[in-house]
């Protein structure tokens, strides 16, 4: 008695089970295909049952032979992307959300996992409609996490009971980017017309996730009982709130503001000082005791100079290089700042100026880049690309605490909050 209906779907299946990892168990009753097709009574088609199995999830997915089979060939396929947060293919896309509050919490916590989407919506794109909207315990996600070696363990399994996506359910013709786009205009309404807030999520990695051993904690506890003099005065507590928020935002992007904000704000402070230093050396001069015609135009093309440093560029480069060590920075520079990556005890005051001016230059860019909208903007080619922001991120924050300790330092009274 053959085993399959067709050679077609035995060649099908067989492939299936080669591109499946052996974390991966497709089932039948709960026995491996393979054996349980040495005891099965008639034999297996497209609509025999049968479960997915992902390593470190406890609930599997039952479907029919056929619709397992297609599922794997979907996220397989060349044409499928998934980056940890987007998942699209040629029928689904599916967007990684968390919610952002309590009424939201309870929302996504009535979502089932069977399939059907809830809250969902009919959206004409082009010449075709698509539906969107909620689900959760989506196999695709799970399946692409594993198949795709994207990081997992027994405490961030493939799929957890309360993960929840945006879906958007459409045809071949409907491609990412609009796909993306009916995610979003999706999230919109729910956010203004329902008060439901949900935010993207992508996916942690192992530098995410890395549990400390006991001893590591002991260690901290230690390390706490010797902390530098806490930071307060005058000016310190509206910069050390804004640095907090950059420690507390949910993506690379919006730190980065904030620790640039937080640079700026020392500034100020920086700015006066280079001014007072510039003037009281001029003022000390033996012409100032009898004051020409042409001392006067200096003084006066003096103030001029000093405008530059209001532009935000300027400002950022003279506060980054008066306030913050190259050689620190340069350990957690992203690769489009090869002058700062570069940095060395050894090497020489042009070089530190370059890197600081360099480093200045892609913060003022990529924070005009990311605060303007996308129309309004031209690029000046100094803006971090996008797979490098999490190392400007570090470097933001290697500089902002810098600055930060810089300003604290300083005589109270000169201080400009």
């Amino acid at each position: 008695m053959p085993r399959f209906e067709s050679p077609a779907l035995e060649k099908r299946t067989t492939a299936t089970l080669s591109a499946l990892k052996e974390d991966v168990q497709l089932l039948i009753d709960g026995v491996a295909i393979a054996k349980a097709l040495e005891t099965l009574d008639g034999p297996l088609t497209e609509q025999s049952e049968v479960q997915i199995e992902l390593p470190r999830v406890e609930e599997s997915f039952t479907m029919s032979l056929g619709a397992a089979l297609a599922l794997v060939e979907e996220v397989t396929s060349n044409s499928t992307k998934f980056d940890g947060e987007t998942y699209h293919s040629s029928t689904m896309t599916l967007l990684d959300v968390r919610a952002q509050d309590a009424i939201t919490s309870a929302l996504v916590e009535t979502v089932d996992s069977q399939g059907k989407l809830a809250l969902e919506q009919v959206v004409r794109v082009g010449e075709e409609d698509v539906i969107v909207g909620l689900t959760s315990m989506e196999p695709r996600i799970g399946l692409a996490v594993v198949l795709g070696d994207f990081f997992y363990d027994k405490y961030n399994p493939p799929l957890q009971p309360y993960d929840v996506f945006v879906a958007v359910k459409h045809s071949e013709k409907v491609d990412g980017l609009s796909a993306i786009g009916v995610i979003y205009a999706y999230l919109f309404e729910l956010n203004v017309t329902l008060g439901i807030s949900l935010a993207a999520s992508r996916r942690p990695g192992p530098d995410d996730l890395a549990y400390p051993e006991e001893d590591e904690v002991t260690v901290l506890q230690q390390r706490a009982t010797r902390l530098r003099p806490l930071l307060v005065g005058p000016g310190l507590s509206e910069l050390l709130q804004g640095f907090q928020r950059g420690v507390e935002a949910a993506d690379p992007e919006t730190a980065v503001l904030h620790y640039v904000k937080c640079i700026e704000y020392v500034s100020a402070t920086v700015i006066r000082e280079q001014q007072y230093e510039d003037l009281r050396k001029r003022l000390l001069s033996a012409e100032s005791l009898n004051p020409t015609a042409q001392y006067m135009d200096g003084l006066l093309a003096l103030f001029e100079e000093s405008r530059q440093f209001t532009k935000d560029y300027e400002a950022l480069r003279l506060t980054i290089e008066r306030c913050c060590d190259s050689v620190l920075l340069a350990n957690h520079a992203p690769g489009i700042l090869t002058t700062v990556r570069t940095i060395t005890p050894a090497s020489k005051t042009t070089e530190r100026r370059q890197a600081f001016s360099d480093l200045a230059g892609c913060l003022s860019a990529t924070r005009n880049q990311v605060a303007h909208a996308k129309a309004n903007y031209d690029r000046t080619g100094k803006e971090c690309p996008v797979d490098q922001m999490s190392a400007l991120m570090i470097c933001a924050k290697v500089a902002a605490e810098q600055c930060i300790r810089w300003y604290a330092s300083q005589n109270p009274e000169l201080r400009r909050a």
